[in-house]
């Protein structure tokens, strides 16, 4: 089995679909085609003459969703030219010959989460490496080396994971007390996105859902398209305004 130190770079998983099957001829629909893309290129050059330019930098002291943020919106962080290695630390195992981990560490100002192979999540302290605490969120009568897919968020003090035996669980960061836990439909592929005080998730079965930050009472639900396939890992939600844009497999 395969063990986690330090830094954990969290594995990119893309899947390609809604093509057409092998040895079938495809059908050409009638009509015009209009590209979508700018077909005039424009060189970096040209670019900064026109004042292009790159936002200032900023520094976090935090990392509390998968995407930092639960819009997803990127940023320009700063980061030191001289990195060194600070400590090393064993956060459990990542892959075993049933599961693998597909979610990334997150990390308040002094603390970094990581949910590892074996359904525990670990709580390591940042300033020098300790372990803090650690809690299994394995359901009873499951198998403790068989978790597949799921993630972390942090939130107005609440640390929340979602799982692939299909929870939603919140804990205190502190010491990694549960608060409340939830079943979901189906086995979750990604971490959950916390916005606006509200747990959002996509299972495996292509139904996403929210769940109260406080109580974990679920707000509502939504229905994807029916697949026979489908796949644990992937991206969270996404959320913004008034708006959440939920990645369901095709």
């Amino acid at each position: 089995m395969i063990k986690a130190h330090f830094i954990l770079v969290p594995l990119l998983m893309a899947l390609a679909s809604c093509g057409k099957w092998y040895g079938e001829e495809e059908t050409k629909l009638p009509g015009e085609r209009i590209s979508i893309r700018d077909t005039q290129a424009v060189t970096p050059t040209a670019s900064f003459a026109d004042g292009a330019s790159l936002p200032r930098t900023i520094i976090n002291n935090s990392w509390l969703e998968q995407n930092m943020s639960p819009s997803h919106e990127g940023f320009h962080l700063s980061l030191s030219q001289n990195l060194k290695e600070v400590w090393r630390t064993d956060v459990g195992d990542i892959k075993t010959s049933d599961a693998l981990v597909t979610n990334a560490p997150v990390a308040s100002e002094t603390t970094l989460y990581f949910l590892n192979v074996e359904g525990e999540i670990v709580a390591i302290n940042l300033s020098d490496g300790q372990k803090k605490w650690s809690v299994s969120v394995v359901p009873e009568n499951e198998d403790s080396d068989s978790s597949f897919g799921g993630g972390l968020s942090l939130s107005d003090k609440t640390l929340f994971a979602s799982t692939g035996y299909g929870e939603v669980i919140a804990l205190s960061p502190d010491n990694g007390e549960i608060l409340w836990r939830t079943r979901t439909t189906a086995p979750v592929r990604a971490a959950p996105t916390v916005y606006k005080n509200k747990v959002m998730v996509v299972a495996r079965d292509n139904t996403a859902a929210a769940y109260d930050a406080t109580s974990g009472k679920q707000v509502w639900d939504v229905i994807g398209a029916t697949t026979g396939a489908a796949f644990l890992g992937g991206s969270s939600a996404a959320a913004a305004g008034q708006i959440a844009i939920l990645p369901f497999a095709s």
